[in-house]
């Protein structure tokens, strides 16, 4: 697909083409090239990349199957198996951000599904600890790709930045810090940092 995009801008008379990853845009976004030995964890809709810097020089790069829809999918398993109800993209996102917590506590929500059987509305009461419960096998998929690149790594990072719009999910940033021993934030806006990131390296192409 990259060759194809390359060749046919290329035919349309573009000078120059170059192609940049979302992981890597999404590093450029989040301020890792600058932060020392860091790693940047992006949780993209169809996949997640992991990449390395060390002293602003890229050192090593994942790209992993596990998505951030895969948290969606495994609530809507759980909302069909549990309940009996299905829920649409849109209301399943929206659960995973306001009650997808890997820390759950209390919180609870009113969901709108719709019976499986007939498709007919209806509201839910969901907790924190249920989806929690949901979710937390989707999660040690996720901790065991950061993990296995770290063992990877010359260098131990001094921290972990997640960006993309899986990194919005409640609590996911201190679950993963003991796992990996290392501090663990989210990136300012984490669903636009392949935006800015990407006019980072246009600017510098430029």
């Amino acid at each position: 697909t990259e060759r194809l995009f390359v060749e046919t801008a290329q035919q349309a008379g573009v000078r120059d083409v170059f192609t940049v990853s979302a992981g890597y845009a999404a590093a450029m976004g989040s301020g890792v090239r600058g932060a020392g030995d860091a790693l940047t964890l992006h949780i993209g809709a169809r996949c997640s990349s992991l990449i390395a810097f060390s002293k602003g020089q890229e050192i090593a790069s994942s790209v992993t199957e596990f998505a951030g829809n895969a948290f969606d999918r495994a609530i809507g398993s759980y909302l069909l198996k549990k309940h009996r109800v299905t829920a649409t993209p849109a209301e399943l996102r929206r659960i995973k951000h306001e009650i997808g917590s890997l820390n759950p506590s209390d919180g609870s929500m009113k969901a709108k599904v719709m019976r499986a059987a007939f498709g007919l509305p209806k509201e839910i009461n969901l907790s924190e600890n249920e989806i929690s419960a949901a979710i937390e096998p989707v999660f040690d998929e996720l901790a065991d790709a950061v993990i296995a690149l770290i063992r990877t790594l010359p260098c131990d990072p001094d921290k972990i930045i997640l960006t993309g719009g899986g990194a919005k999910m409640t609590g996911i940033a201190p679950a993963l810090a003991p796992l990996v021993g290392v501090p663990v934030t989210v990136a300012e806006d984490p669903e636009f940092a392949v935006a800015r990131g990407l006019a980072s390296v246009m600017e510098n192409e430029e």
